[in-house]
């Protein structure tokens, strides 16, 4: 529903989520096999911002925050040996 019963739409705004993921392998030596992996999704912690738009009888638009959510960011770590 639009401000004032006007019409309207929801906007979503630009996510700016940022992952990373690293992911190392010994060759050789006694850790020779060895591999390890870490993976960290939004690792800046961006929200999911989206903004209801609405026309006033006056054609001049209005930009309303309408939802903010937050998801946290999500690590992960793993470690596998190859004999």
């Amino acid at each position: 529903m639009a401000l004032f019963d006007q019409l309207g739409y929801t906007k979503i705004l630009a996510d700016k989520q940022t992952d990373l993921q690293l992911e190392y392998d010994f060759s050789e030596g006694r850790w020779n096999g060895l591999s390890m992996l870490l993976q960290v999704y939004n690792l800046t912690n961006s929200p999911n911002v989206t903004q209801q738009i609405s026309k006033l009888p006056n054609n001049v638009s209005v930009a309303r925050p309408l939802d903010y959510v937050t998801w946290g960011r999500t690590v992960m770590f793993g470690v596998n040996y190859k004999l």
